[in-house]
């Protein structure tokens, strides 16, 4: 079918785009936590690590302008979307195997997030109820069975629940990423006060991406993408390196300096 292969190449595409936006956000966040703890070993490279640093902070706001982008004729989640609701190629049940071999059908399982209680307010004080017959209540994160058509349906209404977040990622892209904004004119610190994004923020836009591309690539594929590259958190490991070697370093030069006294000005 034309439709499906043409939904799974788009989100793929955009799940890729998720998975570098993430990618760069997740080192991001690993250089604002390991600045203080590794300061020296950060310094020895200091021109190297303030130049990648802001080189990702751009690539970062690229990546999740595009999967955010509004401007007419792209392809962008909203896009893809739109794609799900027109051709309605996703099988409204998973399918899989029981443990006699026969083929049985099963709604979808998404776990509510505290961002998205809002949508689900009736059902989760449905469950506390429930649980509160059996004397428990809920203290994890409450999963709710939803069949294609009711998670797309959700999807389309948490994009628009979080407009205001990507109406100040467009400004940001339209005035200072995209291009040299004659009105700004290089004042980028009155554009970034204007409209603010916190990493809350950003985490937000790259767990709405993953949802959407990694919940249609799933039911049209079957396969689950992941989120991060397993080996995302290394440099804390480079960084110990470093440290090891500035320690031996150090311990190298005072053993020389102790060599050289002990060679020309000891009796």
């Amino acid at each position: 079918m034309a439709e499906k292969e043409e939904i799974i190449n788009i989100a793929e595409g955009l799940w890729q785009q998720a998975l570098n936006a993430n990618s760069y956000y997740l080192i991001i966040k690993q250089y604002n936590n390991y600045f203080k703890g590794y300061k020296d070993e950060i310094s020895i490279s200091s021109a190297f690590y303030s130049v990648a640093y802001q080189a990702m902070q751009d690539a970062l706001f690229i990546e999740l302008s595009k999967l955010y982008d509004k401007t007419t004729g792209v392809i962008n989640l909203r896009y893809l979307l739109k794609l799900c609701e027109e051709y309605k190629c996703l099988p409204e049940y998973r399918e899989f195997p029981d443990e006699n071999g026969i083929i049985v059908n099963a709604p979808y399982i998404h776990k509510i997030k505290t961002d998205e209680e809002w949508y689900f307010k009736e059902y989760i004080e449905q469950e506390n109820k429930f649980q509160e017959l059996f004397g428990s209540s809920y203290t994890d994160k409450i999963n709710k069975e939803m069949r294609a058509s009711e998670y797309i349906d959700f999807l389309v209404k948490q994009y628009n629940s979080i407009n205001t977040i990507t109406e100040k990622l467009t400004r940001q892209r339209n005035k200072i990423y995209a291009h040299n904004d004659r009105e700004l004119k290089f004042n980028v610190k009155e554009c970034l006060e204007n409209n603010p994004l916190r990493f809350s923020d950003i985490q937000i836009l790259i767990d709405y991406a993953f949802d959407v591309t990694r919940f249609i690539i799933g039911a049209l594929t079957g396969s689950e993408k992941a989120t991060a590259y397993a080996n995302i958190d290394d440099w804390k490991g480079t960084l110990d390196y470093v440290k090891l070697g500035v320690k031996y370093r150090d311990i190298e030069i005072k053993t020389q300096t102790e060599s050289f006294i002990e060679e020309y000005f000891t009796e």
